[in-house]
């Protein structure tokens, strides 16, 4: 999905880190930025890694970065790095996600979720 950002939001970085490990269960190491472009804070349920395996997101595998707990992205936009380890070998995009529910239906509600970033293509070995 191409990103379009929500309610303000726009990744302006997201990228992987040199350390990252393509492999079964490897640390893939992310970073990214999120930028806020209103003047308040954005409040947010969830923001994370949504990894897509042939073509078909995989939710059981995305990565909580960030949220869940009454968490705002400030004007000044939000900067974090962390790690997502993938169980199967396969071809694989990852896109920063963010969700505006509590953390609990963003898990469990297909739709949920707002693109924000440009899809990163690996290969997990």
């Amino acid at each position: 999905a191409a990103p379009q950002g929500a309610n303000g939001l726009i990744a302006s970085h997201f990228a992987l880190q040199d350390r990252a490990n393509l492999t079964v269960n490897g640390e893939i190491w992310f970073e990214f930025h999120v930028a806020n472009l209103t003047s308040s804070d954005v409040p947010f349920g969830a923001l994370g890694v949504m990894p897509k395996k042939d073509g078909t997101d995989r939710p059981q595998w995305y990565q909580h970065s960030y949220g869940g707990n009454n968490d705002v992205i400030p004007p000044g936009g939000l900067s974090w790095d962390d790690h997502i380890q993938l169980p199967e070998a396969g071809n694989y995009t990852l896109r920063l996600v963010v969700c505006f529910q509590e953390l609990g239906a963003c898990r469990n509600t297909p739709g949920a979720w707002q693109t924000l970033s440009p899809e990163i293509p690996i290969t997990v070995r």
